[in-house]
């Protein structure tokens, strides 16, 4: 059961902690570097950067994209590193940054 959880870390604490063990599973969490992000269409692959507070690590995913994927929005990753330092994402989502705001009145 164990080896289905993933753990879950920031970009910037994935880094510090060297946490990439080979073959394990992990979920991360930052933002999309403004202009890192490439589209192969055909392939239906998505590269980009997801950028913390002071660390930075290129992703990879393939799928399909979710409607509200942009430039520096927070996302999260769930995937593996690979063995190119890549992070290879198999789920990719979007946070709604307007459910975590206060409403003003």
């Amino acid at each position: 059961m164990q080896s289905s959880w993933a753990y879950y870390y920031s970009v910037d604490d994935f880094s510090a902690a060297d946490a990439a063990g080979q073959g394990q599973s992990f979920r991360l969490a930052g933002r999309v570097k403004p202009g890192s992000v490439d589209r192969d269409m055909t392939n239906v692959t998505l590269r980009f950067t997801l950028a913390g507070a002071r660390a930075e690590l290129p992703v990879r995913y393939k799928g399909v994209t979710p409607d509200n994927f942009v430039e520096d929005r927070e996302v999260v990753v769930e995937g593996r590193l690979a063995s190119d330092g890549v992070f290879q994402a198999d789920t990719l989502m979007t946070r709604c940054e307007s459910k975590y705001q206060a409403k003003v009145k």
